[in-house]
């Protein structure tokens, strides 16, 4: 009898081992599933390195283009994403605000928010239809810019060249001339732009 109870205690000493070690390695597998799930939440995502998302982190309070040539430079790589069709309906959103961000107030009042999104979707699709897309573009260096003062408000007149492609092979090029004025805060922002016959336009 009594070498029964020995063995008996003998077998509930190891059962109660076996539960203790179970519990605990479940106690610290339920830690480790808590630390990881809790530091992939604190991670950062990652960056967006695509152009569409270079043009999207820029602060344009904090960073705003400093002169005419950055002004359009970085308005013509906004017009180039939009044909380029390779974004979202937000980055879409996005992408007009920032291009807005660079119209002076008066171009503003011309362009409904609402109105300039129909347009500009309108014009995006009408791209899409036509395979055709800005390959790339040229901006007059900023030492060939003209500047001129009227009613003691500064203005800075600069071309720009795109060169656009279709699916074809269709290639051509199209001249414009942006005019832009600076603000109270002393930002050039654009006022409008026009299509010039073909010139010389070299860039930086």
């Amino acid at each position: 009898m009594i070498k029964e109870d020995t063995a008996m205690k003998d077998k509930w000493r190891i059962l109660k081992s076996v539960l203790v070690i179970t519990l605990m390695a479940s106690v610290i597998l339920a830690c480790y599933i808590k630390l990881t799930a809790g530091s992939s939440n604190t991670e950062e995502p990652e960056a967006d390195t695509s152009e569409v998302g270079k043009i999207l982190s820029k602060d344009m309070q904090l960073n705003y283009p400093s002169n005419p040539h950055d002004v359009v430079l970085y308005y013509s790589r906004i017009i180039k994403a939009y044909y380029d069709g390779e974004y979202n309906d937000d980055q879409l959103n996005g992408l007009a605000q920032h291009a807005r961000a660079t119209f002076d107030d008066e171009l503003l009042s011309y362009n409904d928010y609402d109105e300039y999104m129909e347009r500009l979707r309108a014009e995006i699709e009408s791209y899409k239809l036509n395979k055709k897309k800005i390959v790339e573009y040229t901006i007059q260096r900023a030492s060939d810019i003209e500047y001129l003062i009227d009613n003691s408000i500064q203005y800075a007149k600069v071309k720009a060249v795109y060169y656009t492609a279709e699916d074809g092979g269709s290639r051509s090029k199209v001249y414009e001339e942006y005019t832009l004025r600076q603000d109270k805060n002393s930002q050039w922002k654009i006022v409008f732009w026009d299509v010039i016959p073909e010139t010389s336009v070299e860039g930086d």
